[in-house]
């Protein structure tokens, strides 16, 4: 017999394929109203999802430079809202000290954020203006229960829509 837990998809799984749309609509080589008018074609629950996988999935991988240095640093702010709607306000925290340091207002197209890093760097074009606060990131993943408060917010929605 196969348990309930065995019949649901792994979460990563359901995560993935809620934001599947996204990839679609949001473009990160936009600003201003262009920008507005895609993100606002997806449900806020689902914008709140990508805008975490695609901080967490570039953070993961290089650190919070790579998150700036690649057009997904387009969605920093987004992030920062997704983090603190889902109830992780050390994640948000740290992201938010991010933005700061690349100043406002923010630079969502990815030559205006290179700009800003250059700045960042100064002289030494191989710095990572943000090394310092990788290792608070990944300590605020356990510190505000990612992947837990990821599940729930899933499990919410899902619920909500087979409601609705």
């Amino acid at each position: 017999m196969t348990s309930d837990a065995e019949k649901k998809p792994a979460t990563w799984e359901l995560w993935a394929e809620m934001i599947e749309p996204c990839w679609d609509v949001i473009d990160f080589d936009c600003e201003g109203d262009e920008f507005a008018a895609n993100w606002a074609k997806v449900p806020p629950h689902v914008a709140h999802l990508f805008a975490i996988w695609v901080c967490e999935a570039e953070v993961c991988n290089g650190g919070l430079e790579q998150f700036y240095d690649n057009s997904s640093g387009a969605l920093a702010p987004e992030a920062v809202l997704a983090f603190r709607t889902l109830g992780m306000p050390t994640l948000a925290g740290v992201v938010e000290e991010t933005i700061r340091m690349i100043g406002e207002p923010f630079p969502r197209l990815e030559e205006d954020r290179e700009e800003a890093m250059s700045r960042l760097r100064g002289d030494d074009e191989e710095s990572d203006p943000f090394d310092h606060l990788d290792d608070q990131y990944f300590d605020a993943q356990d510190t505000d229960m990612l992947h837990e408060g990821i599940r729930r917010y899933i499990e919410l929605h899902l619920a909500e829509d087979t409601k609705g």
